[in-house]
């Protein structure tokens, strides 16, 4: 066994036997849909024993790889047995143990169906993969719908794999995103008359489009729409198609549409898990994070992806609601403690709600950064930081000069810029980077990068309605703003108030 550090943050998820294993979530999931949450060392020490096939993992591998090799008492090694020992028979008692070599090390026993032949420790039968594949279904929340409309016939290993493909979706990087995509190919090729394989294919184009440079993007949105329409002829009420179209509408201008796409998504399947999170992020970008988070608390019991979760996070704070925000980060963190999007909410939340101090030691703490966090990156944040903590008029100066400069770079560093701005309580520069970044007004923000254009329709409106930027809704200027953006108009069409003229 090669002597590997398990992060579980990187451990794709996997099944053995008629275990689903979810190592980003540290859940184990049993053949009848049953689920427990492992402590971080037990389901490190589960991978290590499952991943070499019923071959014998020794104690001096489980320290290397589950301790960093660390001195480790026996006392401690033992206490994690055990608890994984506990775990197997609370999900799948009777099916699977743990066998203890004296002297020598573990080896996980997954006891074969009766009439089977003769196989290793790790070999499944038809029964338990299909076992296994509706167990990652039900946890992955795929098979929680208001109907069974167009899914006869379909598959447990399709089914799987349209819960894996919302996994790697909501790590939210290339690579995943990319894999996701091929997956749900893979489905719509086995199952071309699927209707929810093609909704869910023409999700993932949708979703994918909003991180991709123009060009790129208008590809992917083009694809979304085409897999959308396959998913509508086979099911006209196509709740996955639905949802599909309304993120591959533009930001800026279509919110009715999104809205109306939508609610018939919602009214076909209430339950649906993508109708919900993607129906309650649309809610963030018009200021209604109240009704975000009633949708968010409607999700069907199951794994919450870590994309949806920081979403979630921020229609919380967003909705005033400081201690569930607490709760839910130290829960988040504990899941995902290096995926990007929810290390930097934790960082911003904390900064702007006046924990700078916890805000520059989670900066520092390098050990425990997401891949890409770099020196520079650190020292703009801890001048920023020191500005806010000081409120001197030097370091605020240097501090707005800062964000005025990075606020031409991208629509990341803009948004950023907003925010510090607001919080510097320098609101006439804020309101200088939201007409550039909303209408290209006094200089252009680029989407990502210098050459990979600029597209103002598509553009993020959230953070207009977070706690941070407060001091923009306060000012005369931002009813203006929301009118050239449409969502004055969007608003009294809609019939709902934004939280901020509800106060």
């Amino acid at each position: 066994m090669a002597a590997t550090r398990i992060d579980l943050a990187h451990e794709p998820d996997f099944t053995a036997g008629p275990f689903t294993v979810l190592p980003r979530t540290r859940e184990l999931v049993g053949p009848e849909g049953d689920r427990v949450v492992l402590e971080h060392r037990v389901m490190q020490v589960l991978i290590a024993i499952a991943r070499v096939d019923g071959e014998i993992v020794t104690r001096d591998d489980l320290i290397e790889t589950c301790w960093d090799g660390r001195i480790v008492g026996e006392d401690a090694l033992n206490r994690v047995i055990s608890r994984l020992r506990k775990a197997l028979a609370k999900v799948g008692d009777g099916i699977a143990r743990i066998e203890t070599l004296h002297k020598v090390g573990y080896r996980l026993m997954l006891e074969a169906e009766p009439d089977a032949a003769p196989s290793s420790p790790l070999t499944t039968s038809r029964r338990q993969v299909l076992a296994a594949s509706l167990a990652a279904i039900l946890v992955g929340g795929v098979g929680i719908y208001a109907g069974t409309r167009n899914r006869a016939g379909i598959s447990p290993e399709i089914m799987a794999l349209l819960a894996q493909s919302r996994q790697l979706l909501g790590q939210e990087t290339r690579d995943a995103q990319n894999q996701a995509i091929g997956l749900l190919k893979n489905v719509v090729g086995q199952a071309p008359a699927f209707a929810d394989g093609w909704g869910r294919l023409a999700l993932g184009y949708g979703l994918v489009s909003h991180t991709r440079l123009r060009a790129e993007a208008e590809v992917m949105r083009s694809r979304a729409l085409a897999a959308a329409r396959e998913a509508l002829e086979i099911d006209q009420n196509n709740a996955c198609a639905e949802i599909a179209v309304s993120v591959s509408l533009p930001c800026i201008g279509s919110y009715m549409e999104r809205d109306q796409c939508q609610q018939r998504a919602l009214k076909a399947e209430a339950r649906n898990y993508d109708a919900i999170v993607c129906t309650a992020n649309t809610l963030q970008f018009v200021g209604r994070n109240a009704e975000a988070v009633d949708l968010y608390r409607s999700l069907p019991d199951g794994p919450v992806t870590p994309a949806d979760r920081n979403n979630m996070i921020r229609a919380l704070w967003s909705a005033g609601l400081a201690e569930e925000t607490d709760r839910e980060l130290v829960r988040a963190t504990s899941l995902y403690p290096t995926q990007i999007s929810i290390w930097l909410t934790r960082l911003y939340i904390k900064l702007f709600s006046g924990d700078v101090g916890a805000a520059v030691a989670l900066a520092h703490d390098t050990r425990n950064a997401p891949t890409g966090t770099f020196p520079d990156r650190v020292a703009r944040f801890e001048l920023l930081a020191s500005a806010l903590e000081t409120r001197q008029e030097g370091q605020v100066d240097a501090a707005t000069s800062m964000l005025r400069e990075r606020a031409k770079i991208c629509v990341y560093e803009a948004e950023l810029s907003m925010r510090g701005l607001c919080a510097l309580n320098r609101v006439d520069e804020a309101f200088v980077v939201a007409d550039a970044y909303y209408f290209n007004e006094g200089y252009s923000i680029p989407d990502f990068t210098p050459d990979g254009g600029v597209s103002i329709k598509w553009r993020n409106t959230r953070q207009l309605f977070e706690p941070v930027t407060a001091p923009m809704r306060a000012d005369r200027r931002f009813e203006r703003l929301v009118a050239r953006l449409g969502l004055a108009e969007y608003w009294d069409a809609a019939g709902s108030q934004p939280d901020y003229r509800r106060a």
